[in-house]
């Protein structure tokens, strides 16, 4: 089975505990970088070029969706996943739209995040199996 390379990016150190908790779980995927800001997830992405970036929406300066405009142009080979507490669809929709491949619920972390790197590796799409009027779990691209 091939390493997944994950860096996660959330200004609350709490939650990237949790999430480190729920990754080390997957014998397969290796938590490499975390950060606690978008800059450093940018300059993380950049640097260490993973797999996989686990990104919160709502952080200080730079948020969520520019940090992830901005890793899609440093690491063009790393998905993304974002983490949000916002059940929003259109949110959900903005974020597809614009390359990033997952969208999942904070409360809904615990049993999708494997799923969501799974399937974002596979050069899918996957929305939170919590978000009310979600498009296909899982669809190519």
């Amino acid at each position: 089975m091939k390493e997944i390379k994950i860096l996660v990016a959330d200004d609350n150190e709490f939650v990237r505990r949790a999430i480190r908790t729920v990754l080390q779980l997957e014998p397969d995927f290796k938590i490499i970088c975390e950060a606690p800001n978008g800059a450093e997830a940018i300059d993380g992405a950049a640097k260490l070029q993973p797999a996989v970036v686990l990104m919160d929406v709502s952080m200080p300066g730079i948020g969520g969706l520019e940090a992830a405009r901005q890793i899609l142009e440093v690491a063009p080979n790393t998905e993304i996943v974002l983490l949000t507490e916002h059940a929003v669809a259109e949110m959900a929709h903005t974020a597809l739209s614009m390359g990033i491949r997952g969208y999942v619920i904070k409360s809904d972390a615990a049993k999708d995040l494997a799923d969501a790197i799974r399937t974002v590796i596979q050069k899918k799409q996957y929305v939170s199996s919590g978000l009310p009027s979600q498009p296909n779990k899982a669809s190519a691209i």
